[in-house]
C-alpha cells in the first residue's frame, strides 16, 4: 500500500492549507460580482479597493471557507488525530460567535478568523449549526433537501480528505468518512458525492499523478456504489467515461455557489492551466462565488505545484500566514501519529 512519511505529510498539508487560504483571499474582494465585472477588473493580486458587494476587507483576508477548515483541523489536533464531529461543530459555533479573541503581532483576531470578527457564513452551514445547538447529533445536522446543495462542505473538506489519504483508507471507508464530514453541514447525496470526487482527485495528486491523470482516475470510479441517481446525474459531465469534461469550453462553466458548479469550476481551472497562479485566477474569473471556487482549486493546485510556487506577493500579503503554517504542521503530526 502506498504510504507517506511524516515529513512529506507535513509539506503536503501545509501546501494545501496555504493554497486554499490564498485562493480564498484572492477571491474575497470580488465575491458576488458577475463574470464580466470580475474579468474587467483584471485581478492579478489582492484587491484593496472596495469593489466587493457589502463591505471592503484588508488585503489577504480569508473568509468562512478557510475559517471552517482551520476550525475542523484544530479540533482534530486537540483530539490527537481523532475526528470528533461534535467537537468540530462546536468549533464552528465558537468561530461564528466571534467571542473568543486572539492576539498576534499586536493585532486582534476572532478565533479561526482573518479579521477581528467572523464573516462569510452561508445560510446552509448556519442552519446546520443551529440544529447542532438545538441538540441534533452532528452528523445529522446538514439539511438533505436538493436546494441545500451549496458548496459549504466541499470548501472545507480538505483536512478530511487528507485524513483518508494519509491513512490509506479504501474507497468504501473513504466514502463513509467523507459522507459524514459533509453531512455535518450538507447531507444531500450531491454534496457528499462532490466531496468524494474532490478527495479522489486530491489522492491521485498526492500519490504523484499529474492533474490530468488524477482527474481521469477519479472520474472513472463507480460512484453508484455509494450515491443515488440524482447525484450521479448531477456529476455525469465530470464523470463522463469518455473524458469529455476535459474538452468543455469555459463558457460552459458556471461560477455559482451550487456544489456541482463549484467543483466543475475548480477542476476546469486545474485542467486548463499549468501553474498555481493561473489556476487560482481562472477560478476567480468565473465570477460570483469567487472565493470558494478559488479555495477549492487552491489546495490541489498547491499540492501539485508546491507551496513555493504560490506568488510571493500573495504569500506575503496573506493574513495570519504563520498561524496557518503552524496549524498545518500540528494537524499533519496529529493524523500521522494516530495511525489507523
Amino acid at each position: 500500500m502506498w504510504k507517506m512519511d511524516e515529513r512529506e505529510t507535513g509539506l503536503i498539508v501545509t501546501a494545501g492549507l496555504l493554497g486554499l487560504a490564498v485562493g480564498d483571499a484572492i477571491g474575497v474582494p470580488v465575491e458576488f460580482l458577475d463574470m464580466k465585472t470580475v474579468q474587467n477588473l483584471h485581478v492579478t493580486d489582492y484587491i484593496t479597493d472596495p469593489v466587493r458587494i457589502g463591505r471592503s476587507y484588508p488585503a489577504g483576508s480569508w473568509s468562512d471557507d478557510t475559517a471552517m477548515t482551520v476550525a475542523a483541523m484544530d479540533a482534530v489536533v486537540k483530539d490527537r488525530g481523532k475526528i470528533n464531529y461534535s467537537h468540530i461543530m462546536q468549533n464552528f459555533l465558537t468561530w461564528w460567535s466571534g467571542r473568543d479573541m486572539e492576539i498576534e503581532d499586536g493585532q486582534v483576531f476572532a478565533k479561526y478568523s482573518s479579521r477581528e470578527f467572523p464573516f462569510g457564513l452561508g445560510c446552509i452551514c448556519g442552519e446546520a449549526m443551529d440544529r447542532f445547538a438545538e441538540g441534533i447529533p452532528a452528523t445529522e445536522c446538514g439539511p438533505t433537501g436538493f436546494m441545500a446543495n451549496g458548496n459549504g462542505s466541499l470548501m472545507r473538506i480538505f483536512p478530511f480528505s487528507m485524513y483518508c489519504i494519509v491513512h490509506g483508507l479504501d474507497a468504501d471507508r473513504t466514502a463513509e468518512l467523507i459522507g459524514k464530514a459533509s453531512a455535518i453541514s450538507h447531507g444531500h447525496d450531491i454534496s457528499r458525492m462532490g466531496c468524494m470526487i474532490y478527495t479522489e482527485l486530491l489522492r491521485g495528486i498526492v500519490e504523484g499523478k499529474t492533474i490530468k491523470e488524477a482527474f481521469r482516475i477519479a472520474a472513472a470510479i463507480d460512484y453508484s456504489r455509494w450515491y443515488g441517481p440524482e447525484a450521479l446525474e448531477a456529476y455525469k459531465r465530470l464523470t463522463d467515461p469518455s473524458g469529455g469534461f476535459e474538452d468543455v469550453s469555459a463558457d460552459a462553466i458556471k461560477g455559482s455557489g451550487y456544489v456541482r458548479d463549484s467543483l466543475e469550476a475548480a477542476v476546469y481551472s486545474l485542467l486548463h492551466t499549468d501553474s498555481y497562479r493561473d489556476a487560482i485566477l481562472t477560478a476567480v474569473n468565473f465570477g460570483y462565488d469567487t472565493d470558494t471556487n478559488a479555495c477549492i482549486a487552491g489546495a490541489p493546485a498547491a499540492v501539485f505545484y508546491g507551496a513555493e510556487t504560490i506568488p510571493e506577493s500573495w504569500m506575503r500579503g496573506l493574513r495570519r500566514r504563520g498561524y496557518l503554517e503552524n496549524l498545518a504542521g500540528e494537524f499533519a503530526e496529529a493524523i500521522f501519529e494516530r495511525g489507523e
